[in-house]
């Protein structure tokens, strides 16, 4: 596996929906013990607490998915996926939209640990829309334009900002939060239903449009 900080999951139940639930905890942990309601970890030797109702040692490896061998490994599962694809389509065209410096939108993000308001380069979802836009009329039929518009999904560029160290919300993911009626974050693979709808002759008769995937929050709208 590539990943170079992999983490264990602890098989502890089922979910609502009927999958498997997992206790995720870093690589040194050799057991999860419920007491007083609560898994908790354990590593060294694998021993049951007198306090313990219960016991899982058995675990599964999962892949951290920061670390640079997952990204590379996501990297490359993502361009075999499009190799494969290419070979429905006579061509296939990768575009990287970028403003130049006198147009590009600027906004502020708080730093959770100064409380600085720090500057960052923005997109204007407007702007990516009138693109779309015209560039469907530019080829017609010729060629399909459609585009997804994610809500909230959790990434390393906005943790600090909408997680605290011990994973709890803060203020501004709280409020994301609540306006989202999932009661949620995306999560990445939530994108794959329909970027595989968009790519595949499912949607032949689709095109200008733009896919909302944000669990409902474009319809509460800060």
């Amino acid at each position: 596996m590539p990943c170079y900080h992999p983490l264990k999951g602890f098989a502890i139940g089922k979910t609502d929906k009927g999958k498997t639930q997992y206790k995720i905890v870093s690589y040194d942990v050799t057991s999860v013990q419920l007491i007083d309601g609560n898994w908790i970890p354990f590593s060294g030797p694998v021993f049951r607490s007198d306090k313990a109702q219960k016991m899982v040692a058995q675990s599964v490896t999962i892949p951290c998915g920061k670390c640079l061998g997952c990204r590379l490994e996501y990297s490359r599962q993502w361009a075999n996926r499009c190799m494969l694809e290419l070979g429905y389509h006579e061509s296939s065209w990768f575009v990287t939209l970028t403003y130049d410096d006198a147009h590009l939108p600027r906004s502020f993000y708080g730093n959770p640990d100064t409380g600085e308001a720090v500057p960052c380069a923005t997109l204007y979802k407007r702007d990516f829309q009138l693109f779309m836009k015209r560039l469907r009329f530019k080829f017609g039929e010729g060629i399909r334009v459609n585009a997804i518009a994610p809500g909230f999904f959790l990434t390393e560029q906005n943790r600090a900002l909408l997680t605290n160290p011990d994973g709890s919300y803060t203020e501004r993911g709280q409020d994301v939060i609540r306006q989202t009626p999932f009661g949620r974050m995306g999560r990445a693979e939530e994108l794959c239903g329909t970027i595989q709808y968009l790519i595949s002759d499912a949607s032949s008769f689709v095109t200008g449009t733009v896919a909302v995937v944000d669990g409902g929050f474009n319809a509460f709208a800060m």
